[in-house]
């Protein structure tokens, strides 16, 4: 048994609540044994780099839907208690960093005064439950999954039969319409479908995952009818057979993914219809699907009569206490008090008079966190990275945020392209499903005087009814190279697509490695060997390509 499979067994991770309160009154990070301090992520709380005390809090957010008195509250907190960076997330949620630990209860507290909490946010637990931000808003919407959702969340929250699984553990429910969900890259999705004889309810989908490596989900050829407690019962059995089952000797080897990968789908379901006592019906038509994009900036009418939702550019997910109380308060203002997180770090405000969107249009915030953008800014996505991240050795928001813009100004684009940066192979930008994906590391400086930002380009990337992984097609490439190298790419692709509305990754697909690293500017040659360290230097002598 590994160390951290004993740790768990030793002590639950729930059951750290109150040695938390012990060591912050304390306020000694030197108390807080390394059990425990692994322990604290079942609480949303990862020691921030340089790992002095100081933490960053992640909150949980079913759906990506807050209220404006919750959004007031998170601001607060970034103003006083954890003045660090206020960011936005990829599964709908906000990270608070440099929270001092002796101020975690009173930080608790507050979030709890507005139904907020942050259990099981992270750690070997069910993660925070993610859907489209724009569900039951978008004009092709024929199925909310926020019923679902929520029942989901409310199951598996503070639920000690999931709170040991072999690894982290995310769930989707994707709705019918307008797709934002990012459903093929979660542990567990449902698919909005129809059976033969017209009921609604989902497809199950299991063992999507990226990191180092990346697998998309597969059908479980299994289908549920869109009733609350049918879905939960699924979703249990499935959790339980992962728990149950799935592998636990490496922690590199303990996502779903792999257990998936072993079995194979029809075992898995199998097993999952024994835990449910019971055969469950085969998959039912997939409903078509816009292509994946993510993007639901701008104005758009809602399905309701009279309303709109406006979708704002939140560049790489950086957001100050102000912006967001100002956010509050438009959502005061002109809606119901309302907002919502997207899954690539941008924001929604729903349920707005259509006549009263000039008025908020002419909001001056607008003109920081704007409802249009430029194609490649406003599809841009980037981890945390420096100075916050234990395993970054690159700052990764202004970088990326500077490369798109580049690129904007250089090869104006009519269509989606989405750029994806992430400062070590763990992927949490996620990179290995983007139309360009970038993982960045440090590389030695031709002039052997020092290190230099670097990344390798994957590409071709793309999710929705056909999604793909990115092709890694050049290596430790300086970013000092790249904005000339991915425009000539981006203009290539321009120039050869078979139609204008040809999405880059069906103009990937179809072109050779080494035709791609022409267009980069390389000579058509293999990629070199070796593979990103965790500390995110490049690393010539491992093999394996990242």
């Amino acid at each position: 048994m590994t160390k951290a499979e004993q740790a768990k067994l030793d002590k639950d991770g729930l059951d750290v609540w109150a040695d938390l309160h012990r060591y912050a009154a304390a306020g000694d990070i030197a108390a807080v044994t390394a059990d425990d301090l692994n322990r604290l992520k079942w609480f949303g709380l990862y020691h921030d780099r340089p790992k002095t005390g100081h933490f960053m809090l992640r909150v949980r957010l079913p759906g990506g839907i807050l209220t404006a008195d919750q959004a007031d509250v998170i601001a607060e907190l970034a103003e006083t208690l954890a003045p660090g960076r206020l960011e936005l997330t990829t599964r709908q949620t906000f990270q608070l960093h440099t929270l001092a630990l002796s101020d975690v209860p009173a930080v608790f507290s507050r979030l709890q005064s507005v139904g907020l909490q942050t259990v099981e946010t992270c750690g070997d637990v069910p993660r925070n439950v993610v859907a489209s931000p724009v569900a039951d808003l978008a004009a092709d919407a024929w199925l909310d999954p926020t019923p679902f959702v929520l029942a989901l969340d409310d199951h598996f929250s503070w639920n000690r039969d999931y709170t040991n699984l072999p690894r982290k553990y995310k769930v989707t429910v994707a709705s019918g319409g307008t797709d934002a969900t990012q459903a093929p890259i979660n542990d567990l999705a449902f698919i909005p479908a129809r059976a033969a004889d017209g009921t609604l309810g989902f497809n199950v989908w299991v063992g999507g995952g990226l990191s180092h490596e990346p697998h998309l989900a597969v059908a479980l050829d299994l289908f549920v009818p869109a009733d609350a407690e049918q879905v939960v019962a699924v979703a249990a059995a499935v959790t339980r057979t992962f728990r149950d089952h799935g592998f636990r000797e490496k922690r590199n080897h303990a996502r779903l993914k792999y257990l998936i990968a072993d079995w194979g789908a029809e075992r898995f379901r199998a097993e999952v219809e024994q835990s449910l006592g019971s055969t469950q019906p085969r998959a039912a038509a997939d409903e078509s699907q816009a292509p994946y994009t993510g993007d639901v900036l701008g104005v758009h009418p809602q399905r309701q009569t009279g309303l709109s939702w406006v979708g704002l550019l939140v560049p790489t997910g950086r957001l100050d206490a102000t912006q967001l109380r100002e956010l509050a308060r438009l959502s005061r203002r002109y809606g119901r008090s309302e907002l919502r997180l997207t899954l690539n770090q941008n924001l929604v405000l729903p349920h707005i008079p259509t006549d009263d969107l000039p008025t908020l249009l002419a909001e001056p915030i607008l003109s920081e966190l704007r409802p249009e953008a430029p194609s490649l800014q406003r599809h841009v996505v980037a981890c945390t990275g420096l100075p916050y991240c234990n395993f970054a050795t690159i700052e990764t928001k202004e970088r990326a945020w500077t490369l798109a813009g580049e690129l904007d100004g250089l090869i104006p684009l009519d269509v989606p392209i989405r750029t994806h940066l992430s400062a070590c192979p763990h992927g949490c930008s996620q990179h290995s499903v983007a139309d360009i994906g970038l993982q960045g590391g440090v590389v030695r400086a031709k002039d052997r005087s020092g290190t230099v930002p670097a990344a390798d380009i994957l590409l071709g990337g793309a999710l929705g009814s056909r999604p793909a992984l990115a092709r890694r097609v050049a290596t430790k490439v300086p970013f000092s190279e790249l904005t000339s190298r991915l425009a000539g790419l981006l203009q290539a692709y321009q120039d050869e697509r078979t139609e204008p509305t040809e999405p880059f990754s069906d103009w990937v697909a179809r072109q050779t490695d080494d035709g791609l690293r022409t267009r980069l500017g390389f000579e058509p040659e293999p990629v070199t060997d070796g593979v990103w360290s965790e500390e995110g230097s490049w690393n010539q002598t491992a093999k394996g390509g990242g």
